[in-house]
């Protein structure tokens, strides 16, 4: 594809995704109206009670229960459709495979909960606060086994060494972000290679299993990678600018707690970087507290900071540079209702956190 037919290619698919008032619940219901059908069969699949009655199986269950948005599975599907012209090639498989995604999430939400000693998830309270920690991760390890059991059923070895390579990737980035923790500083490449292991892998394993489960040729799921990877990317960095400058309704969970737990940010450190007296303060609360929410007059004096003119502009121009390299990577895939869905998602993702995203011009 030369440059040209790339930026009209690029043009069409941001135009197809403007239509439909990004960063709306419009526009998140169009990224899941089309495989509206297959995710009530994954979510009867999530909601399916585990095998005993333990606190462990309940607490896992409560989480699964309380739903959330359904992105991974959604994208699983989505990159299957795009994969066939035969939507019924692999389709059990998918579904499965969809169900299997959503459980390693809900997975790794558990366990961080703990570590983070989070109070609140999904809109209410989390696990460890109801179960205690000690169940929470063992929920958290019961859905794991869940996810790689039915990875491990539908028989496909290049998805099973792509689930591994999955896990491995959460760890690492698990690890990095531990061995991080309490520093006031961070850069780009530290971030991203944080952002790309714990969040950016699942977004790969479901796009790129559901794309194989299709029967997708290599360059095709060389481009769903390329996709699925910015996307994630993308979705972090989002997530952590929200943490800093959104509320707990936005977020689902308490605003503030990457800096509560001393998880530095890239937009905490932007804000961080404007404020010695901030900076003081935060080392004061971390040297004190051990994961314990922000003082009130502490996120006040952040929010007041981070509203400051330009002092998230790092963090909002790479957030826009993931965006557009999303839809660049997708301006590759056919065109179709596939593609025009895939572009709302990134549309939807992106757009909350950048007060003024630009729609590129042809």
């Amino acid at each position: 594809m030369t440059s040209t037919q790339d930026d009209s290619s690029l043009h069409r698919v941001a135009a197809a995704a403007s239509r439909n008032a990004p960063g709306t619940p419009s526009a998140l219901s169009s990224v899941l109206h089309l495989v509206e059908q297959d995710l009530s069969r994954v979510e009867l699949l999530l909601r399916r009670p585990p095998e005993g009655h333990s606190r462990c199986a309940a607490a896992a269950a409560d989480l699964v229960a309380a739903g959330g948005k359904r992105l991974r599975p959604a994208l699983c599907l989505l990159s299957h459709r795009l994969a066939t012209a035969d939507c019924e090639t692999g389709h059990d498989a998918v579904v499965q495979l969809a169900a299997a995604v959503e459980f390693l999430h809900s997975a790794s939400l558990l366990h961080d909960d703990v570590i983070d000693e989070a109070s609140c998830r999904r809109g209410a309270p989390a696990a460890r606060v109801r179960w205690g920690n000690t169940v929470s991760v063992i929920a958290g390890d019961l859905l794991l086994v869940r996810a790689l059991q039915k990875v491990h059923d539908l028989g496909d070895r290049r998805l099973d060494a792509l689930t591994d390579r999955t896990l491995h990737a959460i760890v690492e980035g698990e690890v990095a972000q531990l061995e991080a923790r309490g520093k006031l500083e961070t850069d780009a490449s530290r971030f991203r290679y944080v952002a790309e292991r714990k969040t950016a892998s699942l977004f790969v394993l479901a796009m790129v299993g559901g794309a194989r489960l299709g029967g997708a040729d290599e360059g095709l799921l060389f481009r769903v990678e390329e996709f699925a990877r910015w996307l994630g990317l993308a979705f972090q960095l989002r997530d952590d600018l929200l943490d800093v400058c959104g509320t707990a309704e936005q977020l689902g969970k308490s605003a503030g707690q990457d800096l509560a737990t001393g998880c530095i940010t890239l937009p905490l450190a932007d804000v961080l970087a404007h404020s010695e007296s901030l900076r003081e303060a935060v080392t004061r609360h971390l040297q004190s507290t051990d994961g314990c929410a922000l003082p009130r007059e502490l996120a006040v004096a952040l929010g007041e900071v981070a509203g400051s003119p330009r002092v998230l502009d790092r963090s909002r121009g790479l957030l826009r540079e993931w965006n557009l390299n999303a839809f660049r990577a997708l301006s590759a895939f056919p065109e179709g209702p596939e593609r025009d869905t895939l572009s709302w998602a990134v549309d939807y993702l992106a757009i909350p956190a950048v007060a003024s995203y630009p729609t590129p011009q042809a």
